[in-house]
């Protein structure tokens, strides 16, 4: 059925783009085997203009693909995923670490290199990069009135900097000069005498905090960017540039030019003199494939979706693609998409008493731990996954489906991948500690959830439960929830959301789902900033190199605050140091609207939830030693809670994982030239890519890959290997 559906889109497709397609068809596997392009410029897509050009505003991954090019860190990662020096000295090229650090990992100190430099945009030399320009950027991104969206981290990490952002949003803050008030002596960041060293005094221990500092959200700041605040980013003239490239053209609706920096530090490992964006809004996965069969992208992943060109590429193995310049990559994405329950829609405080009804009904039903039971164990989630993978797929089930929220392969000890403390957490709790089976069940492409009668026995008894709630607390025998969704893509991805809705409600007596589909994109990513919906897919990339750069977005206080709800609903509790209160002390704290039209029997069970969760996420990250065994102990404490949060409170959904198992791409470049790191940045910089006149075949590939590998092991003996330039 699946694939007739597939077939129906794809002939929508045809219609929509038939001039391009009458070209490609006439492009031969044959012709593109021997076609030849200019080893020097990069070419590929950009499907959203850029927002904004100052890395202290933007957190979105479309900005960040522009500017990681553009603006150094302090530390960068290689292809090899070790650590080295951006725009910091990294003394000790044997060392996994560039930054020097104490023994409890509180207090982190890097260098400024005397050949880090700002440019402006036609690459004129500003001045040397100094340790101060992070002082800067603290600064910025801790004023509320600039809009940074990357102050979260600053807050957790840094020393001071929570008391900070909550001074300048009190009534304490004269609304004066903020650059020099004296509140910024409390920030946990010192100088050297000649300002060039910079020290972090942590909030908590990080071992991992060098794997942070390849995030563009603590790239250094000039500071002319306190002066312009939020403006600094609306424009690319008005950027100091640090990194390997330079902006040369910007047209939001056409293309992006970045032309090398011959003045950038690591500048001769910069191989691709030109980086060449051309504008794809459209939502067909087509069209990517097509712009390179006419030579304008230099790269594409084949979609599943595209099914003209999965046939023509890919064929029935997706691990052995049938043309020869196609390449399978493993596990490529540590990207988790989840379903958010939203605990406070934001329309509960509307003064359109109509819109405000339904959103106090439906976040009050999304407090019942039996409602969020029954969504987690009922809805069929490869209903829906399938889009992505029925051409990978052999089963009803969807190899899409991942059943926890930590990213395989992502975090790993000695060996050992974070994944397995959490199936051994599973295994523990649930199946007698049959360890073998959990991972059988909990694997990547497996269905952990639906209808598992270890979570729910008997789905009648849970049911009745349901409505039991309901009728007690006057709320209606059927509840809807609205599931906010892209109206974009209403002719391609929604067609299978509604799938999986529409066998849902079937099913179900007291909880239906609604499609909630906005205008357009604009519409959609406004709506899903407001909040006015209770359920929504999104997606969630590491910052760092640590369980907790998952688990702690679904805290009381994390990153997915304002998509939760918590942020509405606990708005006014006191957190003591990252812990939240006992019951009884939150109903005295919180007096806020939500609040108190929210409240149902459940409330402080669905309170404790979070609590729970939340302060055992904070005890985790007490734990904080290297030592293999300690640090068993700390991801044994997270797996614990990411257990809690999915099958025993059900907090959230767990959907699934782009690209599956493999993701097919055909590229020009140089195979392991390109840095694949999970987290931080550094994925989006090319520095380091190199790429080929033709395309490999996959024998050229494999000798390719059996060299990397062989470097591989000589970096196990020899960490400091092949770092002769850098």
């Amino acid at each position: 059925m699946f694939k007739k559906k597939l077939a129906a889109l794809a002939s929508i497709t045809a219609l929509i783009t038939v001039a391009p397609s009458v070209v490609s068809c006439a492009i031969t596997m044959e012709y593109l085997a021997n076609r030849t392009v200019d080893p020097t410029v990069f070419r590929s897509i950009f499907k959203k203009p850029v927002q904004s050009w100052s890395t202290a505003s933007t957190n979105k991954v479309d900005d960040n693909k522009v500017l990681a090019d553009l603006v150094g860190t302090l530390v960068a990662t290689d292809k090899y995923n070790r650590s080295f020096g951006d725009l910091a000295v990294q003394a000790d090229k044997s060392s996994h670490l560039v930054g020097q650090t104490n023994e409890d990992f509180t207090v982190w100190t890097y260098k400024i290199s005397p050949e880090a430099k700002w440019f402006d945009y036609e690459g004129n030399y500003l001045r040397n990069v100094q340790a101060t320009d992070l002082i800067n950027t603290a600064k910025f991104v801790l004023f509320p009135k600039n809009l940074s969206e990357t102050g979260g981290l600053w807050r957790t990490f840094i020393a001071g900097a929570n008391e900070i952002w909550n001074y300048f949003g009190s009534s304490e803050y004269n609304g004066e000069d903020y650059i020099h008030d004296k509140i910024w002596e409390k920030l946990g960041m010192t100088v050297n005498a000649d300002n060039t060293e910079i020290t972090f005094h942590l909030a908590k221990s990080a071992y991992y905090f060098d794997t942070l500092m390849t995030y563009l959200a603590f790239a250094p700041l000039p500071e002319v960017a306190l002066s312009q605040g939020y403006s600094y980013g609306t424009n690319y003239h008005n950027i100091w540039y640090s990194g390997a490239y330079l902006p040369k053209k910007y047209d939001p609706a056409l293309e992006i030019v970045l032309e090398k920096n011959p003045s950038y530090r690591h500048h001769k490992l910069a191989y691709i003199n030109k980086l060449v964006y051309t504008y794809l809004p459209t939502k067909d996965d087509s069209r990517e494939r097509i712009l390179f069969e006419s030579g304008d992208v230099t790269e594409f992943v084949v979609a599943s979706t595209d099914i003209s060109g999965w046939n023509k590429y890919v064929g029935p193995d997706p691990a052995s693609p049938i043309f020869s310049g196609a390449s399978s990559i493993l596990n490529p994405d540590p990207t988790t998409f989840i379903m958010q329950y939203n605990y406070s829609n934001a329309n509960v405080v509307n003064p359109n008493s109509a819109l405000k009804q339904e959103a106090v009904i439906a976040s009050k039903a999304l407090q019942s731990k039996a409602i969020r039971e029954y969504l987690s164990t009922q809805l069929n989630r490869s209903k829906f996954v399938k889009f992505y993978s029925e051409s990978y797929d052999t089963t009803e089930t969807s190899s899409f489906l991942r059943n926890v929220y930590t990213a395989r392969n992502f975090i790993n000890n000695e060996g050992k991948d974070y994944a397995q403390y959490v199936e051994e957490e599973y295994a523990n709790r649930l199946l007698g500690g049959d360890v073998d089976a959990a991972r059988l069940e909990m694997r990547d492409g497996s269905d952990a959830l639906f209808q598992n009668p270890l979570l729910v026995p008997d789905i009648n008894q849970l049911d009745a439960e349901i409505g039991n709630w309901l009728t007690a607390n006057n709320l209606p025998n059927t509840v809807t929830l609205k599931l906010l969704m892209n109206g974009v893509t209403s002719l391609t991805i929604n067609k299978f959301i509604e799938n999986m809705i529409d066998t849902f409600n079937v099913h179900s007596s007291h909880i239906k789902i609604q499609a909630d589909v906005s205008v357009d994109d604009n519409d959609y990513n406004t709506r899903q900033r407001k909040g006015d919906w209770d359920l929504a897919i999104l997606g969630w990339s590491p910052d760092f190199a640590d369980p907790s750069t998952y688990l702690q977005t679904m805290i009381i206080e994390g990153d997915l605050q304002a998509t939760s709800g918590t942020a509405r609903i606990f708005d006014g509790l006191k957190m003591n140091n990252h812990y939240a209160p006992k019951y009884q002390d939150a109903e005295k704290q919180l007096s806020n609207q939500y609040w108190k039209n929210l409240q149902t029997t459940a409330t402080e069970d669905f309170y404790n939830s979070f609590k729970d969760y939340n302060n055992l996420v904070a005890k985790s990250d007490e734990i904080t030693r290297t030592a293999k065994n300690q640090l068993d102990a700390r991801y044994e404490s997270f797996a614990k809670a990411e257990f809690n949060s999915i099958y025993q409170d059900y907090l959230f959904l767990p959907l699934y994982v782009p690209n599956g198992s493999y993701q097919v791409k055909i590229s020009y470049s140089m195979p392991r030239t390109a840095i694949t790191v999970g987290y931080g940045s550094s994925k989006y910089k090319h520095w380091g890519l190199q790429m080929n006149r033709f395309l490999l075949n996959a024998n050229e590939r494999k000798f390719t890959e059996m060299r990397y590998q062989e470097q591989l092991e000589i970096i196990q003996k020899d960490y400091g290997a092949f770092r002769e330039d850098y």
